[in-house]
């Protein structure tokens, strides 16, 4: 397939050469700058690349576990492999082998000026993000608590509480690790998001676990209304917060 049917612009005229010397690629049109159809992991390696270039894929994944994890997701290294492959096909990536400097040889990869103006124009992009996509299996667990004993439950809740409190260390320190230069200001802005998901995580799972208490989970008697159904649950009592649980400063 072309080059430029994969942009989605088959059959236009070819583009003017750039005032920089450049050969205008298929994004580039009639003065206007388009992106190419991707997915968003895809966006999401070119964006990596955008910060620090010439970069292994090991290098990305290394950084995506750091940092995408915590709002988006963290691709599998097959995965980043996989989409670097693309990029370098469509020109918006460079790749070089290593020297023999290195006692492995190794492929680096480093965002073209076509990729970095792709990547722009789809940053600068009006169009809808769409919705979040929500799948907690947690809650899928407690929504058929009717089949299960109400203890396990508890414990259940607990240890997704617990998991979250490492997760928002995790967090906290991946803010802490970005330095004061003008690049880190709007990874800043979104570990920021995320630290304040993990908050609001945790005081839902302290007003689930007040709701199953309610319910008796646990108890004989718990035990007995779940199984015939007559459980109801009463408003959220007010969360007893933990000190490593207040938000952040900055």
């Amino acid at each position: 397939m072309r080059k430029d049917a994969i942009f989605g612009l088959r059959d236009r005229a070819a583009p003017p050469r750039l005032q920089d010397g450049r050969t205008s690629t298929p994004h580039r049109h009639q003065g206007a700058t388009t992106y190419p159809r991707l997915p968003v992991t895809a966006w999401a390696v070119l964006g990596l690349l955008s910060f620090r270039d010439d970069r292994t894929g090991y290098d990305l994944k290394k950084w995506a576990d750091a940092s995408l994890r915590f709002f988006y997701w963290s691709p599998a290294i097959s995965q980043i492999y996989a989409e670097l492959r693309r990029l370098e096909e469509l020109g918006l990536v460079t790749s070089r082998r290593s020297g023999p400097e290195e006692p492995r040889a190794k492929r680096r990869y480093t965002i073209t000026p076509d990729g970095r103006d792709a990547l722009t124009a789809w940053a600068e992009s009006t169009h809808d993000c769409g919705p979040p996509v929500l799948k907690h299996p947690l809650v899928l667990r407690i929504w058929l608590g009717h089949l299960a004993v109400p203890g396990t439950l508890r414990t259940l809740v607990e240890r997704h509480r617990d998991r979250t409190r490492a997760a928002l260390r995790e967090v906290r320190e991946a803010l802490s690790g970005i330095g004061a230069e003008r690049e880190g200001d709007f990874p800043r802005v979104a570990l920021g998001w995320s630290e304040r998901q993990h908050l609001a995580e945790l005081e839902l799972a302290e007003a689930m676990l007040a709701d199953l208490e309610r319910l008796g989970c646990g108890t004989p008697e718990g035990a007995r209304r779940a199984a015939d159904g007559r459980g109801r649950s009463a408003p959220p009592a007010p969360r007893r917060q933990h000190a490593e649980d207040a938000p952040t400063h900055g």
